[in-house]
């Protein structure tokens, strides 16, 4: 039935993504090929000694301004898990501070996630003495003294 399609499509769908990362802020060539973009992206991965096979493609139209996010595709679940958890190193880098990876969600996952966000910055305003971070899909909040 039409109801088995659809959820056997977002069953789909969702072990697609669970296989994907998306990468923001990663500079944009004019003539950019497939290519050159995996190197790019292996390159910002070996940064976080991370060298799993992968196939990556921008996403969005082209404008000029600005870069389209990237979507990577690696072999399993496992080596999502292992890029996502070292991902927040890239913030030290010198060449990739400004790449920014994430799970790739799906758009009901970007609402919940973006509302989280905005309530992570407002608590972070409220009360400026804790530090406050997202873990699990809640907002933590622990003292700044304790380290």
């Amino acid at each position: 039935s039409e109801t088995e399609s659809k959820l056997s499509r977002s069953i789909v769908q969702e072990e697609d993504r669970s296989r994907c990362i998306m990468m923001f802020g990663l500079p944009e060539d004019s003539d950019e090929g497939e290519k050159e973009l995996e190197c790019k992206v292996s390159d910002v991965l070996l940064e976080i000694e991370e060298k799993p096979r992968i196939s990556a493609c921008r996403i969005g139209l082209k404008k000029s301004t600005g870069t389209r996010p990237v979507k990577v595709t690696v072999g399993s679940c496992a080596a999502v898990a292992q890029i996502l958890s070292k991902a927040r190193h890239l913030s030290k880098s010198k060449s990739n501070s400004t790449v920014y990876i994430s799970p790739d969600r799906s758009p009901a996952q970007q609402l919940e996630h973006r509302a989280l966000v905005q309530c992570l910055k407002n608590k972070k305003l409220d009360d400026p003495q804790n530090r406050h971070y997202i873990l699990g899909g809640k907002i933590v909040s622990v003292s700044k003294s304790k380290t």
